[in-house]
């Protein structure tokens, strides 16, 4: 995946990368992913919590 990403940045940005900024990369889009799966899980939860509680008060 990592040398798939060095290639589209190479093609859509004209940059060649060396392995350890493709990593880097790679990873910090791994981490903000992750970041945006937890905070969409976060609202639904949360979602959740006040259909339930709006549910129970009526």
């Amino acid at each position: 995946m990592l040398q798939k990403l060095k290639i589209i940045i190479k093609d859509e940005y004209g940059r060649d990368l060396t392995d350890s900024e493709v990593f880097e990369l790679g990873n910090g889009l791994v981490r903000y992913f992750k970041a945006l799966k937890r905070l969409k899980l976060s609202q639904q939860f949360a979602n959740m919590k006040m259909h339930i509680n709006e549910n129970t008060n009526t």
